[in-house]
């Protein structure tokens, strides 16, 4: 398929899907983007919105003929509130491009990051893509545009681009200003610097329907030496009007009527038919209207009042009885998870300690290993004369070593009966959580097999009664399992 076909079915596509825009400026940049020529503003077209722009072009380069032809064409999409999206077909315009130019793919997205107020612009992030399909140039960019109190509107960009296959990379910036004419025109000046070159350019927009616009504009690179003149064609799908239901007041005119009634002042200009004739399917449904509106319900008209010829039910015993459960039930439900958390973090604390305690044994076993070493060399070197300096101060060392070790194993068999004494209010405690979760499960079990609603409640109160029970002796099996371990930390430093 040629690039004229492809770009044609692109066209096509685009008109076939373009739903609805909200965007400020109905015209698309030559990037896909919402904005102004080249320079994009940092407006989205919002969620579902589109554009479409088409552009019947003269380029000339310095040396080379003139060429006619009808590229570029972009659109872009809204993908969400803040976030739009967009891609491009052209053929030369850009700085460094080669002339002529086979046809080059360009994509853009776009980010809203703050909406613009009194004091600050509008803030906006993309990225862009270009000659996607030849040699690709990447790039990103912070926008900032606004519209002061004058029939003027801006936008600036600052960013980088990164390009291939020998193309420059380094930062970019560019700005546009937006003049509002008489009637529905506008005159665009923009500039563009990038590690490519420069791009000035100028045009002259109409808005011929709220639809459809139409631009003449010219652009002159001079790095290349080169100009464009074009004239451009922006659609945007007309807007579904969203059609707002109309506020009903009934409460609010049954006030002022009444108030009119009893004061004899009427508000109109003109005299209104006020008397209601309620109209009901049977003789029942009618109520009698004989003292006027009732003022009390005009008072609060979110209440709904209940239908004619019903009375309010009072909720029962067993209603009341079922949300008292169900409340109970909820909390058993927070409790449980509380203390399942705490079980889990004295766990992990456990297993650290446990670790340590390792590690200390075997640090133990190699220090006892290179003491039998030590006495085994002792023995076999021969004395020879009386013991010097150096000896006697070595054996007092080993006495006051040998004594530190006795007192610190006297602490550690100190901590002994804390742990054994942790251990067994532990053992008590899962012994009494064992019971009391075999006979909570036993009740609830027996829940369903119950004759009467009554008793199916009691039997639920019952269980619920089990469980927290279950719960404590858990906070109790919790509690002798911290002591322990911290019994064992201590034993452990």
């Amino acid at each position: 398929m040629t690039s004229s076909r492809l770009a044609a079915a692109w066209l096509a596509l685009g008109l076939a899907v373009a739903p609805r825009a909200h965007a400020d400026e109905p015209y698309p940049t030559r990037s896909g983007e919402t904005g102004f020529v080249e320079v994009p503003s940092a407006s989205v077209v919002g969620r579902g919105g589109s554009m479409l722009g088409a552009e019947l072009r003269l380029d000339h380069a310095s040396g080379e003929p003139a060429r006619v032809g009808p590229f570029p064409i972009y659109a872009v999409a809204g993908l969400g509130e803040r976030l739009e999206a967009g891609f491009s077909f052209r053929q030369w315009g850009r700085p460094g491009d080669e002339f002529p130019q086979r046809t080059a793919l360009g994509a853009a997205a776009k980010l809203k990051l703050a909406h613009e107020s009194p004091s600050n612009p509008a803030l906006a992030a993309d990225v862009t893509g270009d000659r996607l399909n030849t040699s690709p140039v990447l790039g990103a960019r912070l926008i900032a545009s606004g519209v002061p109190n004058l029939p003027i509107r801006y936008a600036a960009y600052a960013g980088g681009e990164m390009g291939s296959h020998g193309t420059k990379s380094g930062a970019v910036v560019g700005g546009a200003l937006g003049f509002g004419l008489p009637g529905t025109s506008e005159a665009i000046l923009e500039a563009l610097w990038g590690p490519r070159g420069a791009n000035f350019g100028a045009a002259a927009r109409w808005r011929l329907r709220p639809t459809t616009s139409v631009q003449l504009g010219v652009n002159y690179l001079p790095d290349g030496n080169g100009f464009r003149v074009s004239v451009g064609f922006g659609f945007t799908p007309r807007r579904q009007a969203r059609v707002e239901p109309a506020e009903e007041r009934p409460a609010v005119e049954a006030v002022e009527a009444a108030e009119a009634t009893r004061t004899g002042e009427y508000r109109e200009d003109r005299p209104k038919f006020r008397l209601r004739i309620p109209i009901a399917a049977g003789a029942a449904q009618a109520r009698h209207l004989q003292y006027g509106p009732d003022l009390a319900m005009a008072a609060a008209p979110d209440r709904q009042a209940p239908p004619p010829g019903t009375r309010a039910v009072a909720p029962s015993l067993d209603q009341l009885a079922e949300a008292q459960l169900r409340e109970q039930e909820a909390l058993a439900d927070t409790r449980d998870r509380r203390v399942r958390g705490t079980a889990e973090q004295l766990e992990a604390r456990e297993r650290a300690a446990l670790a340590e305690a390792s590690k200390l044994e075997e640090r133990e076993r190699e220090l006892a290993a290179r003491e039998q070493q030590l006495d085994l060399r002792e023995k076999q070197i021969a004395a020879k004369g009386p013991a010097g300096p150096q000896l006697r101060q070595l054996e007092s060392l080993e006495a006051q070593l040998a004594s530190q070790e006795r007192t610190l194993a006297a602490q550690e068999r100190s901590f002994g009966p804390a742990v054994d004494a942790a251990q067994g209010r532990e053992r008590e405690a899962q012994a009494r959580e064992d019971a009391e979760r075999r006979e909570a499960n036993r009740l609830a079990a027996s829940v369903s097999g119950a004759s009467s609603r009554a008793l199916q409640i009691e039997i639920r109160k019952q269980a619920i009664g089990a469980r927290n029970r279950q719960l404590a002796a858990l906070e109790a099996r919790l509690v002798a399992r911290g002591e322990r371990i911290d019994a064992l930390e201590r034993q452990l430093r």
